[in-house]
């Protein structure tokens, strides 16, 4: 008696089983249908003075389109540091700011020294921390 309840039990859990399952069977061809119509943008990286693709570059890199900075409402030099991973800025007085790149500093005071973290703005190097200006996000195109 104790097989005949079970085997009605066993065929009813397939049959449930199977009903929900059906469905699912159908779903990573809709997702690859729909991935072939993303494509990845192409990046090219201009900070070792030579453009490459930013696939073929062994260092960290952060890139900002003019989007993303709208996007996420960046308006000030301590705005885009936010959006960096491992960047931090300290601002010391107006015009000079301790910036520090993964524990990389130099002491804010000694505005005689150049950096060791270069910070270049229109290809133009911001080295001392004098120089190191609070950049605002009027016509920014990206922030590399």
């Amino acid at each position: 008696m104790k097989n005949r309840l079970k085997k009605p039990n066993a065929v009813i859990a397939i049959a449930v089983a199977s009903g929900i399952s059906a469905p699912l069977l159908n779903i990573p061809i809709a997702l690859a249908q729909e991935s072939e119509d993303l494509d990845l943008e192409e990046i090219i990286v201009t900070a070792t003075k030579r453009e490459l693709n930013m696939q073929d570059v062994g260092q960290s890199i952060t890139a900002l389109s003019n989007d993303d900075i709208q996007r996420m409402g960046i308006k000030s030099m301590a705005d885009y540091v936010k959006a960096l991973p491992s960047v931090v800025l300290t601002a010391e007085r107006p015009g000079q700011n301790d910036l520090v790149m993964r524990g990389i500093t130099q002491d804010a005071y000694t505005w005689y020294v150049d950096s060791t973290v270069a910070l270049y703005l229109d290809e133009q190097p911001m080295t001392t921390s004098s120089q190191q200006v609070s950049v605002r996000a009027i016509d920014l195109e990206r922030v590399e």
